[in-house]
């Protein structure tokens, strides 16, 4: 059960600093070779909250910006990411709580769907244009769209905001994921099936709708298993 809590350092290095990679399977359990994986930029189109939450819910994310991913099609600005709720434990007089999600359909404009693999980066909460502190995610990775956000409201009517150039504060390691949203910690691991899993303590996890979740994502190729 321990080992379920722990973060390889080197995954996530190798997400921040330079194109992901992750090794395919096809139907024959025949290695098919790497699978391209870069960042991009989302925000939650409603509440999640594990008060309210079950098992197979949908969850929806949008990309707040066009994503270019090598050998397969790119994903437009406000594309959706189709996710859902694998596991759900509300807090309980003052217990622990946990939601487990995983995004893995992305639906384009003209309701086609195609399979990715999303891994959760990085969480921050809702930006606004007068919230200028708000922490915020961080720049794409060089294989990814570089371009601002032009007119993506969010429900509450909020924008979310394009990440600064600038370098990721001291006090949040590159090396792992981060959440920060108070309270609640995040666990994920690009070779995991799932895309995340938020834990927090003694209370129940409440993400809003506009939270901004980066992630490092890939097209799966037809009559791929990812493992």
């Amino acid at each position: 059960m321990k080992k379920s809590y722990l973060f390889p350092f080197a995954a996530m290095i190798a997400i921040l600093l330079s194109p992901a990679v992750a090794h395919g399977q096809d139907a024959s359990g025949n290695t098919t070779g790497r699978i391209n994986m870069v960042s991009a930029r989302t925000w939650l189109s409603k509440d999640l909250d594990t008060k309210k939450a079950r098992p197979g819910d949908l969850v929806i994310l949008k990309l707040m910006e066009e994503v270019k991913i090598p050998d397969a099609p790119s994903l437009p600005g406000n594309t959706v990411l189709v996710g859902h709720v694998d596991q759900v434990q509300p807090s309980v007089d003052k217990g622990d709580s946990m939601i487990q999600v995983t995004f893995d359909k992305a639906q384009l404009k003209n309701g086609q769907q195609i399979p990715v693999k999303a891994t959760i980066i990085r969480v921050s909460p809702p930006a606004t244009l007068t919230d200028q502190a708000s922490p915020s995610l961080e720049p794409h990775m060089p294989m990814a769209s570089q371009s601002g956000v032009t007119g993506t409201r969010t429900p509450s009517g909020s924008t979310p905001m394009a990440a600064p150039t600038g370098q990721a504060s001291s006090s949040e390691p590159t090396n792992q994921p981060a959440c920060q949203i108070a309270g609640v910690e995040l666990k994920s691991d690009i070779h995991d099936a799932v895309s995340g899993t938020f834990t927090s303590k003694r209370r129940n996890i409440q993400l809003s709708g506009g939270t901004l979740i980066q992630l490092a994502i890939a097209v799966i190729p037809a009559n791929t298993d990812v493992r």
